[in-house]
């Protein structure tokens, strides 16, 4: 992913912390595999030993963080077969893997993260440690994603806060999806979007004004029927409906500038020179427009248009496109940006669509601690209104949606 260029990416973290990996991290995994990969990342070792049950192995647990953690560098074994129930099995096979790894010469200093598994996992593998290397013979550390911050628990207390250590693509890769593409990513699309932010921000501005707020559908609609199937340009001449305010006309004379369409003030007919001018009159902007604001809030790391594929045992899932995504201090922040009306025929459909991309598709990407927002040109039903709401999904909806500004900003400093 891309975006401020004078923030350190995920890439140069780990090149940089390349020569200086020391000691060994062990570690009992679970579903909930970011509380296993931030402390790993954060504290560099040598070696990493991963802990699994039968029911981490057997849900792709454990091969998807093996897989990550060697992906980054790191040299990681995993222990197999660890008991969920029965204290003394428990204890026994902490015995045995401690003990191979406390006589491997390289082992050095020896960290358990003990977020993951069940408590009585934890407790297992805190009495085998503390009888093999004694009381004060190994760290212990707990995750505590909820507050960025790294807890240590023995032998001593200490507090220690994450750092930004997840871009976009390493955060969904953890959370199982693999990411393939994001126009992001390409320097030219960033030096476009960056050319036309005004442009942009004058749409955006229409939304807000309740004059020309109702000249948008036309404008998307004619954007949506110049393209096919493919999203490529296939009619570039489109008529429009009805006469444009003066502040949407200022838009399409600023578009015409650009090059990216042809038309002639008080005509209704606008053609589309190119299928990316059409895709942006269609909705492209808003994304953009996230985008933009995502940058000016100076966050770690963003992504847009970002395509990619769910895994899952046995092969893959369909694929799935994220319109707006951002990290920071190791959390995401997930957009779905709206153009279009979701009223009308098909209605229901329409709007259990998006909503369920962003509850159910959407917690999935982003975790327990995701921050989702509806950021839509068109006011909803109140009915769904309330049900967004309800499952914890922040929405901005016609000119609300110049506060998404303020809302990125009040995020990040949560």
């Amino acid at each position: 992913m891309a975006g401020d260029s004078s923030v350190k990416s995920f890439k140069d973290i780990r090149r940089a912390a390349a020569g200086e990996r020391k000691g060994t991290q062990l570690v009992i995994v679970s579903a909930q595999l970011l509380a296993a990969v931030i402390p790993v990342l954060q504290e560099n070792p040598a070696q990493v030993c991963l802990v699994a049950s039968e029911k981490a192995s057997e849900d792709g647990s454990v091969a998807r963080l093996e897989g990550l953690l060697k992906r980054w560098g790191f040299e990681v074994g995993v222990a197999r077969g660890c008991p969920d129930n029965d204290m003394e099995a428990i204890r026994g096979f902490a015995t045995r893997v401690i003990s191979k790894l406390t006589g491997f010469p390289g082992c050095g200093e020896l960290v358990f993260n003990l977020t993951g598994g069940n408590k009585l996992m934890s407790f297992g593998f805190m009495a085998a440690l503390e009888n093999a290397l004694g009381k004060d013979g190994c760290r212990v550390i707990y995750t505590d994603t909820a507050n960025a911050r790294i807890e240590q628990i023995a032998p001593v207390f200490a507090s220690q806060p994450m750092r930004d250590l997840l871009g976009v693509e390493e955060y969904l890769r953890v959370q199982g999806f693999d990411v393939s593409s994001s126009s992001s990513d390409e320097a030219s699309w960033r030096e476009k979007v960056t050319n036309r932010e005004q442009l942009t921000a004058d749409l955006a501005r229409c939304v807000a004004d309740r004059s020309s707020r109702a000249d948008l559908p036309q404008l998307n609609r004619a954007g949506s029927d110049a393209l096919d199937r493919r999203n490529n340009l296939a009619a570039p001449r489109q008529s429009l409906a009805e006469a444009l305010q003066d502040s949407t006309v200022e838009v399409l004379n600023r578009m015409a500038q650009f090059s990216l369409l042809k038309w002639v003030p008080g005509k209704l007919q606008i053609e589309f020179l190119t299928a990316d001018a059409a895709r942006f009159l269609s909705g492209g902007w808003l994304e953009e427009y996230a985008w933009n604001v995502f940058n000016r809030c100076e966050l770690f790391d963003v992504g847009c248009s970002v395509e990619g594929v769910w895994a899952a045992k046995g092969g893959q899932l369909p694929s799935n496109e994220f319109d707006a995504v951002a990290v920071h201090a190791n959390r995401m922040l997930l957009v779905e940006c709206k153009t279009a009306r979701m009223i009308g025929e098909h209605i229901e459909q329409k709007g259990q669509d998006v909503f369920t991309k962003l509850d159910s598709l959407g917690h999935r990407a982003g975790g327990a601690m995701v921050g989702l927002v509806l950021l839509s040109a068109n006011p909803l039903r109140s009915a769904d209104q309330r049900r967004y709401e309800n499952a914890g999904i922040s929405i901005l909806t016609g000119p609300d949606i110049m506060k998404f500004e303020d809302v990125v900003r009040g995020w990040k400093q949560d």
